[in-house]
């Protein structure tokens, strides 16, 4: 099946995930800022700029930084969870796009990249998205990235596709390095089982400095 299609089913309801209780709840909506998300911006000094949203969903991860300072744009490929974002933030600042990633969003370019699963469902693209990635950031412009983690055992629930270090490492050396690689609990609504996951921070390389990489 079409990636674009699949996601967009998802939004409709034609997708089941394995879960505790009801398979009809989508995992990743947990109706509320990401805690990995805002303890982590408690803990540095960065609240202003351009931020772009991957795969943004229902929104409030967006709506969270939107209120937090940045400028926020957030896209997600599904036109039906977009349209539901703007009705349930209806006074919210966030610009919401339904757009493909792939496919050219803008020309404009953003201080922070924020991804809460998007990356991860797309490993077979990792070095055309960190490609991309680089042409959207600003100068020393920053991804934050929580994906799943592959130390999670076996589970009979949805889990987060994994994403290694070294896979992170590999395909983003030419662009970023690495600032921060943490694990962290990976939040899902409660009728799954939260699982573990990675949060990383990768700052946009400047050519003119060299690194040891």
């Amino acid at each position: 099946m079409n990636d674009n299609i699949y996601w967009k089913d998802v939004y409709r309801g034609k997708v089941k995930f394995a879960s505790k209780n009801n398979s009809d709840v989508i995992p990743w909506e947990i109706k509320t800022v990401d805690p990995n998300l805002k303890q982590f911006l408690d803990s540095i000094n960065l609240n202003t700029g351009e931020l772009l949203e991957l795969g943004c969903g229902s929104g409030y991860d967006s709506v969270y930084l939107a209120h937090h300072g940045f400028n926020v744009t957030a896209i997600d490929v599904s036109e039906d969870v977009i349209e539901l974002s703007k009705k349930i933030h209806v006074d919210s600042k966030v610009n919401f796009i339904a757009a493909d990633f792939f496919q050219g969003i803008t020309d404009k370019k953003f201080d922070i990249i924020y991804d809460r699963g998007f990356l991860h469902n797309y490993k077979h693209r990792l070095h055309e998205i960190f490609e991309k990635l680089n042409t959207l950031l600003a100068d020393n412009g920053k991804l934050i990235i929580i994906t799943g983690s592959p130390c999670q055992p076996i589970i009979d629930s949805c889990m987060p596709p994994p994403i290694f270090l070294g896979e992170i490492e590999y395909y983003s050396s030419n662009f970023f390095k690495i600032i921060l690689a943490k694990e962290v609990p990976f939040i899902t609504d409660t009728n799954f089982e939260n699982c573990l996951g990675y949060m990383f921070v990768l700052e946009k390389i400047n050519p003119n400095i060299s690194y040891n990489r």
